[in-house]
């Protein structure tokens, strides 16, 4: 679970870092490459675990040595990624924020301490927008609620599969491939989410909501599925919207890393929910 938590607190500096590398008109654009890009990863690696198993060239050992290779490979290939110089971030701040308080830093040891003592307060400027806590709150549970269905429909499903043989592969790597669709027409189709977003999101959710209640009641494996498909496809669109609203205000959202506030948290909470049942 620990290892799970790291690995899943990396998404952050995934989901933030290239901001830092464009201006905000390329925000909507980026939004939607760098989370159909997860989505299409999560697609083959899916397919793959499934082919293993269902081929039968490999076993679940072999799943859990790929997935502990994969990571290293990708941390390898995050060191030649180009790098932000943290100077010119601490000039976009500077835009946005009062840094006349502090001394303004000459080298990166500084600037660490610059932005260390700069958290505080940025944290209780950001969140005084009522704005940024709605949103936030909103992503928050909606994520935790997002785990929760990933971390325990396996388990659903074995209660009512019958055959040796199980398609559950094949379900998460046709939900990541539809999400991955859903999120590239989001970006073809012209849509002022400032205006639409929070109509769309209530929409999307009491959809899911919907969803979710089937599924709980659903009796056949492929039911399950097609709820389950709907449900995590459904979610990676709201959080789309979520995401590129918030990005594209800056006077709304500070400081893009900020996102880490409401994600550890609801890291943490799943976390804690497994290892209850774990030592249950």
């Amino acid at each position: 679970m620990a290892a799970y938590g790291i690995a899943s607190a990396t998404e952050i500096a995934f989901y933030s870092y290239i901001y830092a590398k464009v201006t905000k008109d390329d925000y909507k654009r980026l939004t939607s490459w760098t989370r159909a890009a997860s989505m299409a990863g999560r697609t083959f690696s899916y397919l793959l675990s499934q082919a293993i198993i269902s081929i039968n060239i490999g076993t679940y050992l072999t799943i859990n040595q790929v997935a502990l290779i994969s990571p290293i490979i990708v941390f390898i290939i995050g060191i030649y990624l180009p790098r932000v110089q943290w100077k010119i971030l601490h000039e976009r701040v500077k835009i946005t924020n009062d840094t006349k308080q502090f001394d303004e830093p000459t080298t990166y040891p500084e600037y660490v301490k610059f932005r260390l003592r700069k958290l505080w307060s940025n944290t209780k400027q950001i969140y005084q927008i009522g704005f940024v806590r709605k949103w936030s709150l909103w992503w928050a549970m909606t994520t935790c609620m997002s785990l929760q269905i990933s971390a325990y429909s396996q388990t659903l499903w074995g209660e009512v599969q019958k055959e040796e043989t199980t398609l559950n592969g094949f379900a998460e790597a046709t939900y990541t491939a539809c999400a991955a669709i859903a999120i590239m027409l989001m970006n073809m189709i012209s849509i002022d989410w400032d205006k639409w977003g929070e109509a769309a999101l209530v929409l999307i959710s009491s959809i899911d909501c919907a969803v979710l209640l089937f599924f709980s009641q659903a009796q056949t494996i492929y039911v399950m599925y097609i709820c389950y498909i709907s449900y995590r496809t459904l979610y990676q669109v709201m959080i789309t919207i979520a995401q590129y609203v918030l990005l594209k205000d800056k006077a709304k959202c500070i400081k893009i890393a900020l996102f880490s506030c409401p994600i550890d948290k609801i890291i943490i909470q799943p976390s804690i929910f497994r290892y209850h049942d774990y030592i249950s």
